[in-house]
């Protein structure tokens, strides 16, 4: 039922579990982030999965705590932990950027090569 209404995302505690749709779906981009964002500073993130909850979790937490911040994407072949990880790419970035950090954000973006080099990993 989830997946027919292109609901990939659940949220348990500190844990997101996302199902591949195999399919496009228009539920990525800036306006998502901008509500990922505020869910998070409203602390209902619970009643909204999202993998940019995620995300805005971490960068709210490293700013908040000034301490390095941990997102682990396991999963088996073609479950979509390299599009996930290239939507937490985007998400921080995004969010660093609305900060002023260029430099910071070009350093995200940079990382995502190495990204791709270990999901392609034989």
């Amino acid at each position: 039922a989830r997946h027919q209404k292109a609901s990939v995302y659940t949220a348990m505690s500190h844990i997101m579990l996302a199902v591949n749709p195999y399919q496009r779906l228009d539920i990525y981009g800036s306006a998502q982030i901008a509500k990922s964002r505020q869910a998070v500073l409203d602390n209902d993130a619970s009643n909204h999965p999202h993998v940019y909850v995620t995300a805005c979790h971490a960068f709210t937490n490293l700013r908040g705590y000034k301490q390095n911040q941990s997102v682990i994407v396991s999963g088996e072949s073609g479950s979509g932990k390299t599009e996930n990880a290239k939507r937490l790419m985007q998400c921080l970035t995004h969010l660093t950027q609305s900060t002023g950090n260029e430099k910071l954000a070009t350093q995200i973006l940079n990382a995502n090569p190495i990204l791709e080099a270990f999901g392609n990993a034989k």
